[in-house]
């Protein structure tokens, strides 16, 4: 059995699907920076 790892100093964790979201969200409303993003996590 895996010992659990410890997480210090993180205040919000979210899957990258829900931080997807909220880039095309932004993407969406004009903000073009997030187009950055949107274009790399469509890399992985």
């Amino acid at each position: 059995m895996r010992k659990p790892v410890l997480l210090i100093d993180i205040d919000h964790l979210c899957c990258l699907a829900h931080a997807r979201a909220k880039f095309k969200k932004a993407l969406d409303q004009g903000c073009e920076k997030a187009r950055y993003f949107l274009l790399k996590l469509g890399d992985l």
